[in-house]
């Protein structure tokens, strides 16, 4: 069996597809799916699964080519159309439309080239633009198939058929994914009880997910993320740190350079929001502190991670500064981008709840004065630790 990476695979559906009556757009085959609610990519109404294979995403060959071909032989008679009417965002409050509502997707489409003018061309600059538009849905470009005659938008009936099949084959798809794989129980819609196992995604809800699984219980700590790895230790083997709910994926590490330690196992959501999303969202949950300090490294010196100074020393700005004396709410303090402890002070721009009409203020926290704050909140999480 050939696996493809999404690069070479959308490089092989770009070749494929390149005369096909069907405008297909091949980016649908490398966009980031971190949060959808399946493992499978849908080119019209036909099925593409992606798999892990070797720690990265890929897809069969054999798949891609049969996809190819199935969208170079898709008939289209553009004679042959029918009326469709669209509504979207600029009919509905500015409320996007669900997933697969495609009628309402491509409603959205026309407000956002001309808000307002989405029910008729607006001229013939505006008709032109949708030729070469590039907002695409299903893995084709809808608006170049649109035509306008009479008052009414038109759709060649062949694409609102395969449209509709898309609807159906996508609502199906989410719908399984929710099943837990173990018990049958179907779970809430969207990502909560998937988790990445093996060659991809397994939904799994809770009790299934504890079900066999224990509790880590620092079995590797002290050691490194590069001796985990070397070891035949899984962080599969037990359930996830943080949450508490997932099987793990990976072992968790500190990434300070002179630390490396294995902090636990986490499941690929705890481990994103750890270390790809905000870190001022992170701190907020219950017990992440004290999960960093797990580290041995940080322990030792009274520290936490670089990439969280920002956020604790924001959190600080948001207890002590205010709009003026007399105002008590805490203000909504936001990071300026870039801020670096060994570049000078961390920058944020701060406004107030109270007083939308203000312009937003700035303040700083300098270098040493970030590093007593995220010391004082080690030295509390610790204190804490020992009153257990």
């Amino acid at each position: 069996m050939s696996y493809l990476t999404p690069a070479a695979a959308q490089a092989l559906l770009t070749e494929l597809t390149c005369d096909a009556q069907l405008a297909v757009d091949p980016r649908e085959i490398t966009r980031s799916r971190r949060f959808e609610p399946h493992d499978h990519v849908l080119l019209g109404d036909i099925v593409v699964r992606r798999f892990r294979h070797g720690g990265r995403w890929k897809y069969i060959e054999q798949d891609i080519r049969q996809a190819g071909h199935a969208l170079a032989r898709f008939g289209l008679d553009l004679h042959d159309v029918v009326p469709v009417q669209f509504y979207g965002a600029g009919t509905s409050a500015g409320l996007r439309p669900e997933r697969t509502d495609w009628r309402g997707a491509i409603g959205s489409y026309l407000s956002d080239l001309a808000p307002g003018q989405s029910t008729a061309p607006a001229s013939l600059a505006w008709t032109a633009s949708l030729w070469s538009s590039t907002r695409s849905l299903a893995g084709t470009f809808p608006l170049r198939l649109l035509s306008h005659a009479d008052g009414q938008w038109l759709l060649p009936r062949a694409y609102v058929e395969l449209l509709d099949r898309w609807r159906e084959r996508e609502e199906d798809l989410t719908a399984r994914a929710r099943i837990c794989k173990d018990c049958g129980a179907q779970g809430p819609s969207g990502y909560e009880w998937r988790t990445l196992e093996g060659t991809g995604y397994v939904t799994r809800c809770p009790a299934c997910s504890a079900a066999g699984l224990p509790h880590y219980a620092d079995q590797l700590a002290g050691r490194t993320y590069k001796w985990a790895k070397q070891s035949a230790h899984r962080a599969a083997e037990y359930l996830c740190r943080l949450c508490g709910a997932r099987r793990a994926y990976v072992w968790d590490h500190c990434h300070q350079p002179t630390h490396q330690y294995v902090r636990g196992p986490l499941c690929t959501s705890c481990n994103t929001t750890e270390g790809r999303g905000p870190e001022a969202a992170f701190l907020q949950r219950d017990g992440a502190a004290r999960y960093l300090l797990h580290c041995p490294g940080c322990r030792r010196d009274r520290s936490l991670p670089d990439h969280h100074y920002a956020a604790v020393a924001g959190a600080h700005l948001a207890q002590t500064e205010r709009r003026c004396r007399l105002c008590t709410a805490p203000p909504t303090v936001t990071p300026v981008p870039g801020a670096d402890l060994t570049r000078g002070p961390l920058r944020y721009t701060l406004t107030c709840s109270r007083h939308p009409w203000e312009t937003p203020w700035t303040a700083s926290v300098p270098a040493d004065q970030a590093r007593a704050i995220v010391t004082d909140l080690v030295e509390a999480v610790l204190a804490d630790d020992s009153a257990r």
